[in-house]
């Protein structure tokens, strides 16, 4: 992990957590909202989501499972005052929801990309059948590396996503003031670098990069908006094909419980294909990271 990412203990203490092994906190606050939240995260510790990641078919490092842990107890704390995510329980939240981002950056980890085109080829560690994360220092980094993750919510993907893969500059878009304010919590207490929030519509967003003349490598969407209105939403502000460059064109991920045929959402202006598609499994459940970009 990045020099700069906090442990564990320190985000106990900025957060007022107590040190006990099985992180059952005791913060300052009312005993009613107390009593919430020690029931919430009852049982919540680096050891327990690592065994659950360790079922899921990821084997994470100490840092990884308490940057995991960490960001579980902030999405427990936060979702008692407002409704950060529907699912009430921890355990749920890891594995139906964060699993999900360790899927995207295994793909991204197994597809590396920058601008020119530079990195070497990458062979997955595995232990039996868990994926093993190689890290940020796997490759070198590239800045100009443009990530936007549209309509980011509560950090899912987009969180887990840099705790385990942090190349290029990533940018979680949200235009609800609380969910922005408590991605600017957890990012300053996890310390993941390259990694910011932009609060305000998508399209003022990409309105001012353009302006800028800064274009989107990849776009991640989880439920932003349907198929038929998100890829024309995107088309403009896609990173183009350079061949004289060598930059690649961008491209969008979908996360989707269905295997998505872009070419169904070809119009008159822009022609789709479908880049890549990752199937994988969660409680028995098939789910897609579908990979998209515009036809040369």
């Amino acid at each position: 992990m990045d020099k700069t990412n906090k442990n564990l203990a320190e985000i106990q203490e900025e957060e007022n957590i107590s040190s006990s092994n099985d992180l059952i906190y005791a913060l300052k606050t009312s005993t009613k909202q107390s009593n919430r939240i020690h029931k919430a995260t009852s049982k919540l510790s680096a050891q327990n989501v690592g065994e659950i990641c360790t079922g899921a078919g990821f084997a994470l490092n100490a840092p990884q499972e308490q940057h995991i842990t960490a960001y579980l107890y902030l999405v427990q704390k936060w979702n008692q005052s407002m409704n950060l995510v529907g699912k009430k329980m921890w355990q749920d939240v890891l594995s139906e929801l964060i699993i999900d981002s360790l899927h995207v950056a295994k793909f991204l980890e197994e597809n590396p990309r920058n601008l020119d085109n530079t990195f070497p080829a990458f062979n997955a560690t595995q232990s039996r059948k868990r994926y093993v994360f190689k890290g940020a220092a796997a490759f070198p980094h590239d800045d100009s590396l443009q990530i936007w993750d549209l309509g980011a919510g509560a950090g899912l993907p987009g969180i887990p996503l840099r705790i385990l893969w942090q190349q290029g500059t990533y940018h979680m878009v949200e235009i609800r003031e609380k969910r922005c304010v408590f991605l600017s919590t957890a990012l300053a207490s996890l310390g993941l670098p390259h990694t910011h929030v932009f609060r305000g519509k998508a399209e003022d967003f990409m309105s001012s990069n353009l302006e800028k003349g800064i274009y989107a490598d990849l776009i991640v969407s989880r439920a932003f908006m349907p198929f038929d209105k998100m890829l024309p939403f995107v088309a403009p502000y896609l990173r183009k094909k350079n061949n004289e460059q060598k930059s690649k064109k961008g491209s969008i991920i979908f996360l989707t419980l269905e295997n998505l045929d872009a070419k169904k959402y070809n119009s008159a202006e822009y022609q789709w294909e479908t880049k890549q598609v990752y199937p994988y499994k969660i409680q028995g459940r098939t789910k897609f990271l579908c990979e998209v970009c515009l036809s040369d």
